[in-house]
């Protein structure tokens, strides 16, 4: 059976996804920094491994078929385990939306990673992973694509402390990446007001646009189009509750079902035809 380490198994994803691997069977190691609070989880094995113990690091790597990196910000803790995973042999997982980061890890690791004969999977998330996966779907069958924009409306996010250090960080960063006229953007990036037609229920929203999301990193890997953008709904962080933190979930218990307060949606527009293709739809839960 093959095993998963957990990075970051005492925080709010780490948690889930935990819980989500053990409802099903697996073999699960914890890990993080902190093995009092590994200790306290109690329904799997712990390995502690500080960032700033590279052999502990590894040991973990060496240990687990799968890791998967819960504990952002990535802009911080990514490349240390990252590269475990890549030292150790083990495959690798995150849901980083970090964009240099996401960026530095396809600059570095894939010869690396084909030497030692692993994948490695950023960005695994709602923001930046999903919106890779539906722009890919949109644009199958299509070529000369002028603009691929991938826009998300979300409502009543309660963002926990991790998210909202990262948005900070994000938001803050004046030395964004972004994708026009078929080449890579790096620098300030002015954002401007839109409005994006998204279908019933939800209507045309005000948009945040762009945001530093990973889209602008990952899509022209695979889509041919000459440019990339991602937008988010103003309302997000006008919402009260969005900078109020949850407390992580147990990890037992019965799983969560119901749909999340999400859409997300993608189009890609090609001329001269004016030919679009577009798809909509909540997050998997």
């Amino acid at each position: 059976m093959a095993v998963f380490a957990i990075y970051g198994a005492t925080g709010h994803t780490g948690r889930l996804v935990t819980a989500e691997l053990l409802a099903r069977g697996k073999d699960v190691i914890v890990s993080g920094r902190d093995p009092d609070a590994l200790a306290g989880l109690g329904r799997a094995r712990a390995m502690a491994a500080p960032l700033d113990d590279p052999g502990a690091l590894r040991a973990l790597a060496e240990a687990a078929d799968v890791l998967i990196h819960c504990a952002g910000p990535f802009a911080t803790t990514g490349l240390p385990v990252a590269t475990a995973a890549v030292d150790g042999g083990c495959h690798y997982i995150d849901h980083s939306v970090e964009v240099h980061y996401v960026k530095q890890l396809f600059d570095t690791f894939p010869e690396r990673a084909q030497r030692a004969g692993i994948t490695m999977l950023p960005s695994v998330s709602f923001y930046g992973g999903l919106g890779d996966l539906l722009a890919g779907a949109v644009a199958r069958n299509m070529s000369d694509i002028d603009r691929v924009t991938v826009a998300y409306a979300v409502h009543n996010w309660k963002m926990t402390h991790g998210a909202v250090e990262t948005a900070r960080l994000l938001f803050a960063d004046t030395d964004r990446i972004g994708f026009e006229d078929g080449a890579p953007r790096f620098g300030f990036v002015e954002p401007r007001n839109a409005i994006f037609a998204f279908p019933p229920p939800v209507g045309p929203r005000a948009m945040i646009a762009p945001v530093p999301f990973p889209e602008a990193v990952t899509v022209p890997r695979h889509v041919r189009t000459r440019a990339v953008e991602a937008q988010l709904t103003a309302r997000t962080f006008e919402e009260e509750q969005a900078f109020s933190s949850e407390n992580p979930p147990p990890t037992s218990g019965p799983r969560v079902n119901s749909p999340l307060p999400h859409r997300f949606w993608g189009r890609t527009v090609r001329r001269p035809e004016i030919c679009a293709g577009a798809i909509c739809g909540w997050p998997p839960h």
